[in-house]
Protein backbone atom coordinates (compact mmCIF):
# COMPACT_ATOMS: atom_id res chain seq x y z
CA UNK A 1 0.00 0.00 0.00
CA UNK A 2 2.79 2.49 0.98
CA UNK A 3 4.62 1.93 -2.80
CA UNK A 4 1.51 2.24 -4.36
CA UNK A 5 0.18 5.34 -2.61
CA UNK A 6 3.77 7.29 -2.55
CA UNK A 7 4.13 9.56 -5.52
CA UNK A 8 7.96 9.20 -5.05
CA UNK A 9 7.88 5.35 -5.95
CA UNK A 10 7.64 4.94 -9.52
CA UNK A 11 7.48 1.30 -9.52
CA UNK A 12 7.96 -1.54 -6.94
CA UNK A 13 8.42 -5.50 -7.05
CA UNK A 14 8.19 -7.94 -4.12
CA UNK A 15 10.66 -10.32 -3.75
CA UNK A 16 11.68 -9.70 -7.33
CA UNK A 17 14.89 -11.98 -7.58
CA UNK A 18 17.69 -13.25 -5.71
CA UNK A 19 21.07 -12.34 -4.62
CA UNK A 20 23.41 -15.11 -4.52
CA UNK A 21 26.85 -14.68 -3.22
CA UNK A 22 29.70 -16.03 -1.03
CA UNK A 23 30.77 -14.97 2.34
CA UNK A 24 33.93 -16.70 4.35
CA UNK A 25 33.75 -19.42 1.69
CA UNK A 26 29.97 -20.41 2.12
CA UNK A 27 27.52 -19.78 -0.72
CA UNK A 28 24.71 -17.87 0.50
CA UNK A 29 21.24 -16.58 -1.11
CA UNK A 30 19.07 -13.78 -0.08
CA UNK A 31 15.81 -12.79 -1.56
CA UNK A 32 14.48 -8.99 -0.62
CA UNK A 33 10.96 -8.56 0.33
CA UNK A 34 10.62 -5.65 -1.70
CA UNK A 35 12.91 -3.27 -4.34
CA UNK A 36 11.60 0.07 -5.74
CA UNK A 37 12.42 2.35 -8.21
CA UNK A 38 12.25 6.08 -7.28
CA UNK A 39 11.30 9.22 -9.01
CA UNK A 40 15.09 9.94 -8.84
CA UNK A 41 16.06 6.83 -10.39
CA UNK A 42 17.55 5.58 -7.52
CA UNK A 43 16.86 1.88 -6.75
CA UNK A 44 16.19 0.60 -2.96
CA UNK A 45 16.13 -3.30 -1.51
CA UNK A 46 13.73 -3.29 1.34
CA UNK A 47 14.18 -6.12 3.68
CA UNK A 48 10.93 -5.84 6.21
CA UNK A 49 11.06 -7.29 9.98
CA UNK A 50 8.57 -7.30 12.50
CA UNK A 51 11.32 -5.92 15.17
CA UNK A 52 14.94 -5.51 15.93
CA UNK A 53 14.53 -8.62 17.81
CA UNK A 54 14.53 -10.62 13.58
CA UNK A 55 17.97 -9.57 13.19
CA UNK A 56 19.71 -11.12 16.52
CA UNK A 57 21.03 -14.31 14.35
CA UNK A 58 24.36 -13.46 13.83
CA UNK A 59 24.30 -15.27 10.30
CA UNK A 60 21.89 -13.69 9.52
CA UNK A 61 22.82 -10.63 10.49
CA UNK A 62 26.04 -11.37 8.48
CA UNK A 63 23.97 -12.25 5.49
CA UNK A 64 22.19 -9.00 5.22
CA UNK A 65 25.47 -6.65 5.65
CA UNK A 66 26.56 -8.54 2.63
CA UNK A 67 24.03 -7.19 0.71
CA UNK A 68 24.19 -3.87 1.59
CA UNK A 69 27.68 -3.75 0.45
CA UNK A 70 26.58 -5.13 -2.85
CA UNK A 71 24.17 -3.01 -3.60
CA UNK A 72 26.66 0.03 -1.83
CA UNK A 73 28.72 -1.10 -5.11
CA UNK A 74 26.31 -0.98 -7.64
CA UNK A 75 24.81 2.01 -6.49
CA UNK A 76 21.59 0.88 -4.87
CA UNK A 77 19.88 1.60 -1.48
CA UNK A 78 19.41 -0.83 0.92
CA UNK A 79 17.05 -0.77 4.11
CA UNK A 80 15.81 -2.53 6.56
CA UNK A 81 12.09 -1.43 8.01
CA UNK A 82 10.44 -2.45 10.87
CA UNK A 83 6.72 -2.96 11.33
CA UNK A 84 6.18 0.40 12.79
CA UNK A 85 7.97 1.99 10.18
CA UNK A 86 5.21 0.93 7.77
CA UNK A 87 2.06 1.55 10.34
CA UNK A 88 3.29 4.39 12.40
CA UNK A 89 2.05 7.05 13.35
CA UNK A 90 -1.05 5.83 12.61
CA UNK A 91 -3.03 8.56 11.45
CA UNK A 92 -0.59 8.73 8.74
CA UNK A 93 -1.47 4.79 7.94
CA UNK A 94 -4.87 5.09 8.30
CA UNK A 95 -4.43 7.96 5.37
CA UNK A 96 -2.65 5.55 3.35
CA UNK A 97 -5.58 3.18 3.34
CA UNK A 98 -7.61 5.84 2.80
CA UNK A 99 -5.92 6.62 -0.71
CA UNK A 100 -5.14 3.12 -1.53
CA UNK A 101 -8.58 1.97 -1.19
CA UNK A 102 -9.48 4.05 -4.53
CA UNK A 103 -6.67 2.74 -6.38
CA UNK A 104 -9.08 1.26 -8.86
CA UNK A 105 -11.14 4.09 -9.65
CA UNK A 106 -11.32 4.60 -13.12
CA UNK A 107 -11.07 8.39 -14.45
CA UNK A 108 -10.51 9.97 -17.41
CA UNK A 109 -8.35 12.15 -19.76
CA UNK A 110 -10.37 14.75 -19.57
CA UNK A 111 -10.73 14.95 -15.94
CA UNK A 112 -6.76 14.41 -15.99
CA UNK A 113 -6.67 17.03 -18.14
CA UNK A 114 -8.81 19.38 -16.31
CA UNK A 115 -6.95 18.45 -12.73
CA UNK A 116 -3.70 19.43 -14.24
CA UNK A 117 -4.83 22.19 -15.48
CA UNK A 118 -6.47 23.58 -12.50
CA UNK A 119 -3.32 22.64 -10.19
CA UNK A 120 -0.73 24.29 -12.95
CA UNK A 121 -3.03 27.45 -12.65
CA UNK A 122 -3.27 27.72 -8.81
CA UNK A 123 -0.42 25.24 -7.57
CA UNK A 124 -2.26 24.30 -4.80
CA UNK A 125 -5.53 23.57 -4.23
CA UNK A 126 -7.61 21.88 -1.30
CA UNK A 127 -9.05 18.54 -2.49
CA UNK A 128 -12.92 19.96 -1.85
CA UNK A 129 -12.41 22.45 -4.19
CA UNK A 130 -10.95 20.64 -6.60
CA UNK A 131 -13.27 17.83 -5.68
CA UNK A 132 -16.28 20.11 -6.72
CA UNK A 133 -15.02 20.20 -10.24
CA UNK A 134 -16.34 16.87 -11.24
CA UNK A 135 -19.74 15.79 -11.82
CA UNK A 136 -20.25 14.65 -8.30
CA UNK A 137 -18.16 15.68 -5.59
CA UNK A 138 -18.06 12.20 -3.66
CA UNK A 139 -16.65 10.90 -7.04
CA UNK A 140 -14.30 13.63 -7.73
CA UNK A 141 -12.39 12.60 -4.43
CA UNK A 142 -12.43 9.00 -5.27
CA UNK A 143 -10.94 10.01 -8.43
CA UNK A 144 -8.38 12.10 -7.03
CA UNK A 145 -7.03 9.70 -4.20
CA UNK A 146 -7.04 7.20 -7.59
CA UNK A 147 -4.90 9.74 -9.33
CA UNK A 148 -2.68 9.84 -6.42
CA UNK A 149 -1.83 6.05 -7.14
CA UNK A 150 -1.74 7.05 -10.48
CA UNK A 151 0.80 9.90 -9.42
CA UNK A 152 -0.38 12.69 -10.98
CA UNK A 153 -1.96 14.35 -8.09
CA UNK A 154 0.02 14.45 -4.26
CA UNK A 155 -1.92 14.70 -1.32
CA UNK A 156 -0.94 15.80 2.18
CA UNK A 157 -0.56 12.14 4.14
CA UNK A 158 -0.23 13.68 7.63
CA UNK A 159 -3.70 12.89 8.25
CA UNK A 160 -6.66 11.42 6.63
CA UNK A 161 -7.53 13.38 3.46
CA UNK A 162 -10.37 15.99 3.92
CA UNK A 163 -11.71 18.73 2.26
CA UNK A 164 -9.10 20.84 3.12
CA UNK A 165 -6.24 18.54 2.21
CA UNK A 166 -3.49 20.07 -0.13
CA UNK A 167 -3.05 18.96 -3.42
CA UNK A 168 -0.44 19.53 -5.81
CA UNK A 169 0.62 17.78 -8.63
CA UNK A 170 3.62 15.04 -8.83
CA UNK A 171 6.19 16.18 -11.02
CA UNK A 172 6.50 14.00 -14.56
CA UNK A 173 3.57 12.37 -16.03
CA UNK A 174 1.42 14.82 -16.21
CA UNK A 175 4.14 16.95 -18.28
CA UNK A 176 2.83 15.33 -21.30
CA UNK A 177 -0.45 17.13 -21.02
CA UNK A 178 -0.13 20.65 -22.62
Amino acid sequence: MLCEVDTDVVDYRAQPFRFEFVVDGIKRAYLPDAVTLRADGTVEVIEIKRDPGDLRDPEYRLKLQAVREICDRIGWRFHILFRTDLTEPSRFYRAVEDVQSWAFTKFSDAEVFEVVRQLRQHGQLPLGQLADSFDERLRGLAKLKAMMVGRIVRLDLTNIPDSSTPVTLVEGPQEEIQ
